[in-house]
């Protein structure tokens, strides 16, 4: 009979010292996450161009601009372009050279709303993806950005398609959030830009809003640098969407030229995306067991 309160004990010693080691797996495991997130910059660069204007202008030789302060420092970003552009024969060319680069992730801009069709989604994701050098890895495009609100009936769209997270950069979902979140009950991840307090004014930090703004480069780089300070103070992220026809010339390159020095300076990571999400995937939970 003495058997089994000796057994229970032993279970229960044996329970005691998994239950410690894996907590101290977990705990290590959470703070090698949080050291790696404590300056990780994932810039999202929007290749566009405005609805008036010479396209080829913006949406090569604006963006060739960015690339050549990005490409030659070996930032990783991700690329946000449309299946419309993709598929124009001015720019596939152009499309298929930034997508060959291994520091560039493949995402793109679509419809939102009553204008969301899985035919049309399907179909400029594909254009996206056909934008590749023969004989070299194709990529996969794995994020969206919707122009316009979306609803929780629309989620099975992306999930069926593959796409793996939605970018918000002030549109919807988002309002508190400052790192990546998986929807509940999708596969789906919303990616949220980084929102910062400017004149008791919440800014969402894409360079469109800047513009909307009347900011000079000058205020855009104080922005930024205020984005970067508040991130690296509280171990968060920091994503950042800029757009080829605004920040690809001027002052708003200068801008993010500075903006990229200061964060190598300051040790900031550049990411993809796709990284981000890696990393904001939930540690693993202990169960509570008990042994009557």
């Amino acid at each position: 009979m003495r058997i089994l309160p000796a057994l229970l004990v032993a279970l229960l010693l044996i329970s005691g010292a998994v239950s410690q080691n894996v907590s101290e797996n977990v705990g290590a495991e959470n703070e090698s996450v949080s050291m790696d997130r404590k300056a990780q910059l994932a810039l999202i660069l929007d290749i566009s161009a405005p609805p008036e204007g010479d396209g080829r202008e913006y949406v090569i030789n604006y963006t060739t601009n960015i690339l050549n302060i990005l490409d030659p420092r070996e930032i990783n970003f991700t690329v946000l372009t449309t299946g419309d552009i993709a598929a124009d024969n001015e720019y596939t060319l152009f499309i298929t050279r930034v997508g060959a680069r291994a520091n560039h992730e493949m995402a793109m801009n679509g419809p939102g709303g009553g204008s969301l069709s899985m035919g049309d989604i399907r179909n400029s994701k594909r254009a996206v993806e056909n934008c590749y050098i023969c004989g070299t890895e194709k990529k996969s495009v794995m994020g969206y950005r919707p122009s316009e609100k979306i609803n929780e009936s629309d989620f099975v769209i992306f999930e069926s398609l593959g796409i793996r997270y939605l970018i918000d950069d002030g549109l919807f979902f988002s309002a508190n959030a400052s790192s990546p979140y998986q929807l509940e009950n999708t596969t789906l991840y919303v990616v949220p830009v980084t929102a910062v307090t400017s004149n008791s004014e919440t800014v969402v930090l894409s360079d469109r809003n800047a513009v909307r703004m009347n900011m000079s480069g000058d205020d855009w780089y104080s922005l930024l640098s205020s984005g970067m300070d508040d991130a690296m103070s509280r171990g968060e992220p920091m994503v950042v969407l800029i757009t080829s026809y605004i920040s690809g010339s001027g002052d708003y390159l200068s801008a993010l030229e500075r903006f990229v020095d200061d964060a190598s300076e300051r040790g900031m990571s550049f990411v993809k995306v796709g990284d981000l999400l890696r990393q904001s995937k939930s540690a693993p939970t202990l169960m509570a067991a008990a042994l009557l």
